[in-house]
């Protein structure tokens, strides 16, 4: 009998997963004769200095061991996405220490870190293969509009604490590197069924002999998205505010994404290139009146050339020349009038390359430098909109003249002493100055705005690294990171010059972080941080006199300021039991004369993660994994008039409860003696009907905030070769 799970309904297939489940655990006892498959239970027995002696290229575009890395890292393999059952990057960073997601439905999922989150997601530099990611201004974030299935993940490196002087604007908070083009991790195939009809489907080839390596990867996911009544988000009658009769999300948040990515290299030549396209369903601002939804389409490649070469002992080079290119189109499935013509969307496509030279020189064994020289040129950025839903406003804005930005940077490391290691560094950045446009497409009207920044920007990094003893190490970090306002900020002006000049943010973080191994085969990562961001550009509300009412505003005001700590425990009481607790706790405060005695939005003051895993034998593994995130208010908005109408300022929506998160999975390898996997996977298994909070695209209709994601089951079959 032939089972199709995308047809079954919700019911019968976790019938038939539990069913599978229980086959599988009958099948334990029959099979675990290793004949070419990773034995998953290697992981388990790899000691602290083991450990600290993993390699990751993230923090200084060359090989370091974690322990001489002037950051706190985490490193995700791809043996801890199979034993955990990762099922997307958005799961595996949710599960990242310090880091937490909020979903608002229209740009996908974005990460907040230590205590603050950006809407647009700019706050930790994304990267593939060292190639930098990037956002488009109707895309959302970069995290969910790449989806790179977990199956072509060889490995992730997040590098926590500014990172700006080796990448420049946007390593706010730090890098995350997805690396995807290790051909010693071979082929295989994989399929995937499960909740909402959710189908997967990944593909790897990796073939490397003598100097070539090629490594290709496909991926394709599609769904119909979750059934979510309405009524969880909102306390409004949708039915009679917008004409519409829909009562829940059902069919309205589908996604569908296709990915492949192909890396090549021979005796120091790369090429690296990426494709996806990602159609998914939305709310945007309200929902739509259409019974197909609100629509999106994207399409984003990305392709960089190299050279790298060791000359001598002493010195090696990395050169490579990126281009990216993207589009995207959104359908918002209003209708005007009400039964009238769809006409509501946008449009967006940009264009940018990148030169980076990276040299690595060791004059003495003491003494790494890493210096480079960057250059970027945005050739095109434009965005075209129609909301004849908001006063007809049909809109043209982006860059008139490209920009273009330049950069030199260098660090040191030092050892004087075996038992010291000090790192200092600095970064000049330069952006030319450049012109954006403003255009109303009704009336043929349009203006101009210059963006001058007249300044040479300098960013500094300081750290000593100790050794006390083998098995106790001691970081001492600072660092100061930079992000550039968007060209659509400075496009703001055209529109209205009255908007001031906007100017870079800044971030100065210090930390310590304590790395120890202690009896019992208990292993600790602690860390005491203090975040200083300054200059922050907002969105804001201002009173206009003339108009004798508020006026959006989009400006630099204020400072926040977070301190906060992280504990992560690692306890392995027997070779065949994994064990991690992290916490973190944290505070931030704005700093600003009229939000001083408002909490800052956005910002949980707790929050933990649990890991556990129990191999079997050396082909199977079961685990949990949980999550906790503390209680967020959104943002603060002085333009709303109070309940009691006595004075203005408000929340733009209601402040989210904390909620726990449980997942578990189950994987067999080397199923029936042969190289096939099954892996069996549960997210949200209490059934939590948690929220995340309502931000600015979707406060005016989700009142009590988004939905979190439901209890999804998924069950894969896989084949390496």
């Amino acid at each position: 009998m032939n089972y199709n799970l995308t047809k079954l309904s919700c019911r019968k297939r976790i019938k038939v997963a539990l069913t599978a489940i229980l086959l599988s655990l009958l099948l334990i006892p029959l099979y675990g004769q290793d004949k070419g498959q990773t034995k998953i239970n290697e992981l388990f027995k790899m000691s602290f200095e083991e450990l600290m002696d993993v390699t990751v290229i993230t923090a200084e575009k060359t090989l370091q061991k974690v322990s001489d890395i002037p950051a706190s890292v985490v490193v995700i393999t791809r043996k801890d996405i199979e034993k955990y059952g990762f099922t997307s990057l958005d799961r595996i960073l949710e599960n990242v220490p310090g880091l937490f997601n909020i979903d608002n439905r229209f740009e996908g999922a974005i990460f907040g870190v230590r205590g603050f989150w950006s809407a647009i997601g700019n706050n930790i530099i994304l990267l593939v293969n060292g190639i930098r990611q990037e956002r488009m201004e109707s895309d959302g974030t970069v995290y969910t509009a790449i989806q790179i299935p977990v199956e072509a993940i060889d490995r992730i490196e997040v590098i926590r604490g500014p990172m700006s002087v080796i990448y420049g604007p946007g390593a706010f908070f730090g890098a995350i590197n997805i690396i995807t083009n290790d051909a010693d991790n071979g082929s295989h195939v994989a399929l995937s069924a499960g909740s909402e009809e959710t189908v997967r489907a990944a593909a790897r080839v990796a073939v490397k002999k003598d100097d070539v390596s090629l490594v290709f990867n496909a991926g394709y996911l599609n769904t119909k998205g979750p059934d979510i009544p309405h009524s969880r988000m909102t306390t409004q009658d949708w039915s009679e505010k917008y004409g519409t009769a829909f009562t829940s999300t059902k069919g309205l948040w589908g996604n569908r994404l296709e990915y492949f990515s192909l890396y090549g290299s021979y005796k120091g030549f790369y090429a690296n290139f990426q494709y996806n396209e990602n159609y998914r369903e939305w709310y945007l601002f309200r929902p739509p009146n259409t019974s197909d939804g609100s629509k999106f389409w994207r399409s984003y490649s990305t392709f960089a050339f190299g050279y790298k070469h060791e000359f001598s002992l002493k010195f090696k080079m990395d050169a490579r020349l990126s281009y990216r290119r993207g589009f995207t189109r959104g359908n918002f499935g209003w209708l005007i009038p009400e039964d009238g013509m769809n006409i509501s969307g946008d449009f967006n496509n940009k264009e940018d390359y990148e030169v980076d030279v990276t040299a690595f020189l060791q004059p003495y064994k003491n003494l790494h430098i890493t210096a480079g020289l960057y250059y970027k040129e945005k050739a095109t950025d434009q965005l075209q909109g129609s909301y004849p839903q908001f006063g007809n406003f049909f809109y043209r804005i982006g860059l008139q003249t490209p920009l273009k930005r330049s950069a030199a940077y260098c660090q040191a490391d030092i050892s004087p002493l075996k038992w010291i290691k000090l790192t200092m560094g600095a970064r000049l950045e330069y952006m030319q100055p450049y012109t954006t446009f403003f255009a109303d497409i009704m009336s043929l009207t349009g203006n101009t705005a210059k963006y001058d920044p007249g300044k040479i920007d300098y960013i500094p990094r300081l750290s000593s690294i100790f050794y006390l003893h083998k098995n106790h190490i001691l970081k001492l970090l600072y660092g100061r990171a930079i992000t550039m306002p968007s060209i659509f900020k400075t496009a703001a002006r055209a529109s209205n010059p009255l908007q001031p000049l906007i100017e870079p943010e800044y971030i100065s973080t210090l930390e310590l972080n304590y790395l120890a191994a202690l009896a019992g085969g208990i292993s600790l990562n602690f860390s005491i941080f203090y975040n200083d961001l300054d200059n922050l550009i907002v969105n804001d509300s201002d009173w206009n006199e003339e108009r004798t009412e508020f006026v959006p505003s989009n400006k630099n005001s204020g400072e926040l300021k977070t301190i906060g700590s992280e504990l992560t425990v690692i306890f392995k009481p027997l070779d065949n039991i994994y064990t991690e607790l992290s916490v973190t706790c944290q505070n931030t405060v704005n700093n600003r004369n009229e939000y001083s005695n408002i909490d800052v939005a956005y910002s949980p003051n707790f929050l933990a993660y649990f890991k556990a895993a129990y191999s079997f034998n050396e082909n199977s593994v079961f685990s949990i994994n949980a999550r906790y995130v503390g209680s967020m208010e959104t943002s603060w908005d002085k333009s709303i008039l109070s309940v009691d109408s006595s004075s203005y300022g408000a929340r733009i929506a209601d402040r989210t409860d904390g909620y726990l998160v449980i997942g578990a999975n189950l994987r067999f390898n080397n199923l029936f003696d042969s190289k096939f996997y099954l892996n069996i996977n549960g997210s949200n298994l209490l059934g939590s009907e948690y929220l995340f909070p309502s931000y600015t695209f979707n406060a005016s209709f989700a009142d009590k905030g988004m939905p979190g994601y439901n209890r999804i089951l998924q069950v894969a079959i896989g084949k390496e070769f």
